[in-house]
């Protein structure tokens, strides 16, 4: 019977045994002939990633940007401008380029410059700078591919005297809060010529006046004719009472400043809970060992 049982756990082994071989050696056929495409990475870094720029006519505008190669591998970009802007060029040592060489782990400095001439009507401009590597062709035995990558910058041009102007369409939270976070929504309509930046805060207060949270609105760019949604969120511990947030938002450093205040109710359903729980064993307990005391 002994014998047996070893012979079946002899068998089983090497059939595992057996399997793993099998698996192995397909993983290897596999990993040595079968077609494959390796190519080096590239990557690629520009600051800054948004230029805004707000002028009169006429001016010339020279401003830079930082390109640089974070690879290993030399990289050649063409240079586009999307969509095409023709008073725009860049300019690499005074010299205007469509295209550049960046060897490894290298930067260039370059500028872009904008001809603003007198009769320019006011007017928006948006568009970006788009350094695109030319395609690598990278061969494997049996097929080949072509590598494409790169990096942008936005651009913002704002021509003209600028007038800010806006209409707040919504600030609100939630009326009835049992716990925190406290959502607010902010929606923001441009009704002005040109993009603008509001930038602005948040403070709210408690049921007794006491400022007890304050958010800072990050500045944000909202374009002409366009509507902004705007999402923030306060966290606070330990909520209860009526509370107020009051918001004042600037369209721009000149003004105008929109103003709004709202009220919500906080209440923690479940402390309450808790609270009234423990009271009435107390209570409980109280009389209870009241009526013992008594007899």
């Amino acid at each position: 019977m002994a014998n047996t049982t070893n012979k079946q756990i002899k068998k089983r082994f090497s059939f595992i045994l057996h399997f793993a071989l099998i698996g192995l050696l397909g993983y290897l056929f596999i990993g040595l002939f079968s077609p494959s495409a390796k190519a080096d990475g590239f990557s690629l870094a520009i600051s800054p990633p948004l230029i805004q720029i707000q002028t009169l006519a006429p001016a010339q505008i020279k401003t830079p940007i930082i390109i640089q190669n974070l690879s290993d591998e030399s990289v050649e970009l063409d240079i586009l401008f999307s969509p095409i802007f023709d008073k725009a060029q860049i300019l690499e040592e005074n010299n205007s380029i469509k295209s550049l060489t960046l060897p490894p782990k290298q930067e260039k400095k370059l500028f872009l410059k904008i001809d603003i001439s007198e009769n320019e009507t006011d007017s928006d401009h948006y568009f970006s700078i788009q350094f695109i590597s030319k395609p690598s062709i990278v061969k494997s035995n049996l097929n080949y591919s072509e590598i494409l990558g790169g990096v942008a910058t936005n651009v913002l041009l704002s021509i003209g005297k600028q007038n800010a102007k806006g209409v707040l369409q919504e600030f609100s939270a939630p009326l009835f809060l049992k716990k925190s976070p406290i959502p607010f929504t902010l929606k923001i309509k441009n009704t002005g010529n040109h993009f603008i930046t509001p930038q602005g805060v948040i403070v709210i207060k408690n049921m007794f006046g006491q400022i007890v949270g304050k958010i800072d609105l990050m500045p944000l760019n909202i374009l002409k004719d366009s509507t902004r949604l705007i999402k923030h969120i306060w966290n606070e511990p330990f909520l209860l009472g009526v509370y107020t947030a009051n918001l004042n938002i600037a369209l721009s450093k000149e003004g105008p400043i929109l103003t709004k205040s709202i009220s919500f109710f906080a209440i923690p359903t479940l402390a309450i809970i808790v609270v009234l729980t423990s009271l009435v064993i107390v209570v409980l307990l109280y009389n209870r060992i009241k009526k013992r005391l008594r007899v």
